[in-house]
C-alpha cells in the first residue's frame, strides 16, 4: 500500500484517485492532534477537512515526508486556533482535558493499564510540555520542525521535552511504571 506523501506527491503528477493514500494515512493523528485543541469531534474533523483542502487547493511540493508532515500539523494547529478565535472561546492555552476519543489511537501504543496511567501523568503536564512530547514522540518530528509548529525556537522546543521528560519520569515513578519513563 501506497503511504501518504508518496500519495500526495502521485496526486500533484495529475493522479487525483492517490490522494486518498494521504487522507487514509494522517486523517486519524491530524484528528487527534486537532481535536486536543477544539475538544469538539465534529468541529475537529471540520478543521480536518479544511487542512485536506488547502492541500489541494495549494498543491504545495514538499522535499521530504517529514516537511510534509511538520506542513500538515502546522496547518492543523493554525486552522484549529483561528477555529478558537472564531467561536469566542480561544483564552491562550491548550485545553486541560483530553477526550475519550483519543484512546483510539493510543491503544496502539501501550497496554491498557498503563496507557491509562501515562495518560493520566500527561494531562498532568504543561500544555506546552504535553504538545511538544506529542509531536517529538508520537508524529516523530524533529525538534525544528515541531519549533515551526508550535512558532518556538528549536531551543525552546529542546527544553520543552527535556522539563516534559523530566515532570512526567517524576510522575511515572510516583505512579511505579518507571519502565515507560525511559523516553
Amino acid at each position: 500500500m501506497e503511504d501518504g506523501f508518496h500519495g500526495y506527491n502521485r496526486f500533484l503528477e495529475g493522479d487525483d484517485d492517490a490522494f486518498g493514500a494521504t487522507v487514509s494515512e494522517y486523517a486519524n493523528r491530524l484528528l487527534l492532534y486537532i481535536n486536543r485543541y477544539l475538544q469538539n469531534l465534529t468541529a475537529a474533523e471540520d478543521v480536518m477537512e479544511d487542512v485536506f483542502a488547502e492541500l489541494i487547493i495549494r498543491r504545495k511540493k514538499f522535499d521530504s515526508e517529514k516537511a510534509f508532515k511538520a506542513y500538515l500539523f502546522k496547518a492543523a494547529r493554525n486552522k484549529s486556533l483561528n477555529a478558537l478565535k472564531k467561536e469566542s472561546r480561544f483564552a491562550g492555552e491548550l485545553p486541560e482535558d483530553a477526550p475519550d476519543e483519543d484512546a483510539l489511537i493510543e491503544e496502539q501504543w501501550f497496554s491498557e493499564e498503563k496507557k491509562q496511567l501515562l495518560h493520566l501523568c500527561l494531562r498532568e503536564l504543561k500544555d506546552d510540555y504535553r504538545e511538544a512530547l506529542y509531536l517529538v514522540y508520537f508524529e516523530q518530528l524533529s525538534y525544528e520542525q515541531a519549533a515551526k509548529v508550535m512558532r518556538k525556537s528549536k531551543k525552546q522546543i529542546d527544553n520543552l521535552v527535556q522539563r516534559a521528560k523530566a515532570a512526567l519520569k517524576t510522575r511515572l515513578e510516583h505512579e511505579d511504571i518507571y519502565s515507560l519513563a525511559d523516553l
